[in-house]
């Protein structure tokens, strides 16, 4: 899974709006939603209030698991944690 459809799970998951996440990184909702159409990504600091928001961690933002960890920058994005 991609960042943007973690992103987009997480956000209908806990119920939240665009509006109030884009808010809560300083950034406006169309910038959101192209984090989420994998268009764009968050910056490192915009990635930190989003992990915030959602009370998880960064690996788990962008990884899926807080088991895995990617240390390879080979690594495909759909590559199964083991």
């Amino acid at each position: 899974m991609r960042l943007g459809e973690r992103l987009r799970f997480l956000r209908k998951e806990r119920k939240f709006s665009a509006e109030r996440l884009s808010q809560s990184c300083g950034v406006k909702a169309g910038a959101y939603r192209r984090w989420e159409r994998n268009e764009t990504e968050p910056s490192i600091s915009q990635a930190i209030a989003l992990a915030r928001v959602y009370q998880i961690t960064i690996d788990e933002m962008l990884f899926g698991s807080r088991d895995c960890l990617l240390y390879t920058s080979d690594a495909a994005d759909d590559t199964p944690c083991v």
